[in-house]
């Protein structure tokens, strides 16, 4: 189970690479150029004279691109398949964080000629080995003698650049600096990550791919940078805001106070929202704030404000209707409920804009920790 679940925070980690690489490829872009996004392979860019279809690969740690380093192998079989639609494409790139070691045949690849590159793969698959199931089969399928085709094989080589020794994702925030000096370096990640959320919903939405024009990244630059430029108020990251938390980590919530709080209210339909809101404000500060104690006593005071504000909200209610029959009490609670959920977001500290998710998701500890309740029966 440990293992399924590291291999799905990889492939996270690998998705969010190849958009965060994409959109450094959108900040090199010149009028009249595109960037896609999951149409024909990871990343390409559509340019009259430097386009190109890439794949990204990254790995944690030191990595080396073997010989029968299935990054590569199964990225050339890929445009084998695809060929009619990836041949007129200025460069075929495969982008990668892994080194090319000095003995490696893939050394000083990018500077032989399409020939030389025909003879190194064939000098790899002439070599067999007892253990290389994966490799022969994917060797097998490019060179299979029923459809295979020099000339189209050499035409991919020609155009197949190896991009190695690339930055990982732990230090990528240095790219992103070489373009956005004008935003305050305080406010940078956030900005990169601003960006990087609208191309996650985006991708996230039918069709399930993304394209952006110059002009429209231009605008999207225009559109979002005025809200970071000022160092003094910090917006809140939103990369969690369209996030949906798992089954199995829904779970976990359900025996909380604040769920039973809404249930205690028969409002169940509106468990699996707050369960969410909880999960991203959680999910929020333990990526951007853990121990950031600034932004920790932000957090408290703002806390009290919304447990204040809450009281006498609630008192009101109490008020009108503590004499009521239980049921009309009930339907109160509900509306009640409904009207807190709709409060503007208020910001707190340096933190502005503040986001909906992570003001709910603080209501609803403030119900967890058992000194508030959403029934106007009950005085809590």
């Amino acid at each position: 189970m440990k293992r399924a679940s590291n291999d799905a925070t990889l492939n996270k980690i690998g998705d969010i690479y190849q958009y965060l690489i994409a959109l450094l490829k959108c900040f090199e872009l010149n009028e009249g150029e595109s960037i896609l996004i999951e149409v024909l392979g990871d990343v390409t860019k559509v340019s009259q004279k430097d386009s190109f279809q890439m794949e990204v690969k990254h790995h944690i740690g030191e990595d080396y691109l073997s010989d029968r380093d299935v990054d590569f192998w199964k990225t050339l079989k890929n445009w084998t398949i695809e060929y009619d639609k990836i041949k007129n494409y200025d460069k075929l790139i495969l982008y990668t964080t892994s080194s090319i070691d000095k003995d490696s045949p893939f050394l000083d690849w990018n500077h032989k000629k399409d020939s030389e590159k025909m003879s190194v793969l064939k000098g790899i698959g002439e070599i067999k080995k007892s253990r290389e199931e994966t490799f022969r089969e994917i060797y097998n399928d490019i060179f299979n003698v029923a459809t295979y085709d020099n000339k189209k094989i050499l035409l991919i080589l020609s155009k197949l650049e190896i991009q190695n020794k690339q930055m990982q994702i732990v230090n990528i925030d240095a790219e992103f600096n070489k373009h956005i000096k004008h935003i305050p370096e305080i406010n940078r990640k956030n900005f990169i990550f601003s960006l990087l959320g609208l191309i996650i919903k985006g991708i996230q939405e039918p069709p399930h791919y993304w394209e952006i024009t110059y002009k429209d990244f231009e605008v999207m630059i225009q559109d979002t940078t005025p809200t970071f430029m000022n160092a003094e108020r910090v917006p809140l990251p939103d990369d969690f805001s369209d996030a949906e938390i798992s089954v199995g980590e829904e779970e976990v919530f359900c025996d909380k106070e604040f769920v039973k709080a809404i249930k205690n209210i028969q409002h169940d339909k509106e468990v699996p929202k707050a369960i969410n809101d909880y999960w991203r404000k959680n999910m929020t500060i333990a990526k951007y704030y853990k121990d950031n104690f600034i932004f920790n006593t932000s957090v408290s005071s703002y806390k009290k404000m919304l447990q204040n504000k809450l009281g006498y909200e609630k008192e009101n209610r109490v008020i009108d209707y503590e004499d009521a029959e239980r049921n009309v009490q009930i339907k109160e609670s509900k509306k009640f409920y409904n009207y807190v959920m709709g409060w503007e977001a208020s910001s707190f500290g340096r933190i502005n804009p503040n986001r909906e998710f992570f003001q709910k998701g603080i209501i609803h500890e403030i119900v967890d920790s058992g000194d508030f309740c959403w029934d106007i029966g009950e005085k809590v």
